[in-house]
């Protein structure tokens, strides 16, 4: 399951952190995107995805055009705020619709065991 509602909550935060977008923001769509373990991961702990899922109907999911947007600056911020060990999570701009630090879905149930 692809939450669609948080990849454009996504690209919408992703659009307001960014200087001069215009160019940037839209691409054709790409062939064979191989999503990188980093981005899994964010997408993981936000919501957007669950443990198991289907990159395919990942990629599907986000809007035409998109995809190099929303892919490269997960990316960026994977190693930026959102990092394997010690995220940031307080200066997080999305951390009120995150998973992860809200204790939501499969955290929960880690945290417990």
């Amino acid at each position: 399951m692809v939450r669609i509602d948080k990849i454009i909550y996504m690209i919408t935060c992703f659009k307001s952190l960014s200087d001069d977008l215009e160019d940037s923001q839209y691409s054709l769509p790409k062939e064979n995107i191989l999503i990188d373990d980093s981005v899994i991961r964010v997408l993981s702990r936000l919501g957007v995805v669950l443990e198991k899922f289907n990159q395919k109907e990942l990629i599907q999911s986000i809007p035409l055009g998109r995809e190099s947007f929303l892919l490269s600056n997960t990316m960026i911020h994977s190693e930026e705020t959102c990092k394997a060990v010690n995220p940031c999570c307080d200066s997080c701009h999305m951390n009120s619709h995150c998973d992860y630090y809200n204790n939501k879905n499969s955290w929960v149930c880690k945290e417990s065991n």
